[in-house]
């Protein structure tokens, strides 16, 4: 599965757009995402957010020069005790948030073998260097959630349920 060619996408049509504070309509790139969404949009303990709203400075470890990340959520969210928590969400498949595993060596030396060890070798690679751009992003996202007093979080598929309903979090 290639996660920026075969997952779900679309614009998300919003019910409350007074409570979305973003300049870009909020178009989302997975189920978890949309699913997100909807769970901001119609939540009254969640009063605002945003979609792609704040831009982040990161040293990109591949190519070596600062780029800008855009996390993909940030919003307020009223607790149960009634206090104002803000935070920065990043929407990932669980897979992404952990480092890649390299491929064993081919048990036997005939062509095919080499061959589907050889794209393993750079399948692996490209999730190697996709882990390390996201590290430098996480990890400016981390700092600047830091320096604002906001809260950084990474949703995947294994945490989205029920994560905005009442009293969760």
């Amino acid at each position: 599965m290639n996660y920026k060619t075969d997952t779900y996408k679309g614009n998300y049509i919003l019910i409350n757009p007074d409570k979305y504070c973003s300049p870009r309509p909020p178009a989302f790139k997975s189920r978890w995402e949309k699913k997100i969404f909807i769970a901001l949009d119609n939540n009254p303990f969640v009063p605002k957010w945003g979609y792609e709203s704040i831009e982040v400075y990161y040293q990109n470890p591949v190519y070596q020069k600062w780029s800008v990340y855009y996390p993909d959520i940030f919003c307020s969210v009223i607790s149960p005790d009634g206090s104002i928590r803000v935070l920065m969400i990043e929407i990932k498949p669980a897979k992404y948030t952990q480092p890649p595993k390299k491929p064993n060596q081919p048990k036997s030396r005939d062509a095919k073998s080499i061959i589907k060890h050889q794209t393993s070798l750079k399948r692996y690679e490209n999730e190697w260097r996709d882990w390390l751009v996201n590290q430098s992003k996480w990890n400016a996202a981390r700092a600047w959630c830091l320096k604002n007093k906001v809260e950084w979080l990474i949703i995947t598929e294994r945490n989205v349920d029920g994560f905005f309903n009442s009293g969760s979090i």
